[in-house]
Formats: C-alpha cells, structure tokens, sequence
C-alpha cells in the first residue's frame, strides 16, 4: 500500500527527497501504485523503494539509483531511464516498450516477462539478468553487454544485437 506521506516528499523536490532519504535510510519508502507519469524525478535515490503497479509512463529517470528496487508490473513505456541504476532490480512483468536504457545499469536484475519492444538499450550492462520469456523485438541492444544474461524464451525478433 502506498505512503501518501513519501509520496508528498517526493512531489516537494529531489534534493529534499534524497536528504530525507540519506537522513532515514531505515525507511524503505512506498510508492507502489501511484501515478507519476510524466515527472522529472532525474537524479532521485529511489533505492529500495516499492514501486510496484506503480505509473511512470513518460518519465525522466536518468541517472536515478534504482537498484534492488521492486517494480513488478510497474508501467515505464516511453520513459528516459538513461544512466539509471537498476542493478537487482525487480522489473518482472513490466512495460518498457520504446523505454531509453542507454547506458543503463541493469546486471542481476529481473526482466522476466517484461515488454522491452522497440527500446534503446545500446551500451546497458544486462549482465546476469533474466530475460526469460521477456519482449526485446525491434530493440535496440548495440553494444550491449549480455554476458551470462538467461535469454531463455526471450523474443529478440528485429533486434539490433551489433557489436552485443
């Protein structure tokens, strides 16, 4: 169940949200099912927060630290996730069809069932991930790093896998 609390706290800035989330690290903030297509949450410290179901449509995420964050069936189509941090992250189920991943850090985490169609993941680390049964059609995964990465069932149909 989301906080509306940590919810106000993120809408008031990015700079207090991070100070308050250094300053209460013992807090793992709940965001999970809230609407936040479209804000510029760029910079933010979203790690280990709970954002499942959540919707971030649209979204500019750069260089946002979302690691070990759990986003299972979360919506993140057409969001800029450019040189996030989303090492062992639970993305299972989630919509990150024609999503910027560029240079995106996403080793360890949990793409499973994931809709990735038509989008840039040119140079993201995908090492170790689980891709099983996950949407890579028409991506984009140029020099992309695929090292031990499960593609079991994995569509990469249309894919550009040059120089992965």
């Amino acid at each position: 169940m989301a906080n509306p609390e940590h919810f106000e706290r993120l809408v008031q800035g990015i700079d207090l949200w991070n100070h308050w989330k250094t300053n209460n690290a013992d807090i793992k903030p709940d965001l999970s099912g809230m609407n936040l297509s479209g804000m510029n949450l760029s910079g933010a410290d979203l790690s280990q927060t709970a954002l499942s179901g959540a919707n971030l449509s649209q979204a500019k995420l750069n260089r946002v630290n979302l690691s070990r964050v759990y986003l299972s069936e979360a919506n993140l189509s057409g969001a800029d996730l450019s040189q996030a941090d989303l090492s062992s992250a639970d993305l299972s189920g989630v919509n990150l069809s024609s999503a910027n991943l560029s240079h995106t850090r996403l080793g360890s985490a949990n793409l499973s069932e994931s809709n990735l169609s038509g989008s840039n993941l040119a140079q993201a680390d995908l090492s170790m991930a689980n891709l099983s049964g996950a949407n890579l059609s028409r991506a984009n995964l140029s020099s992309a790093s695929l090292n031990k990465a499960n593609l079991h069932r994995t569509d990469l149909s249309g894919a550009d896998l040059s120089k992965a």
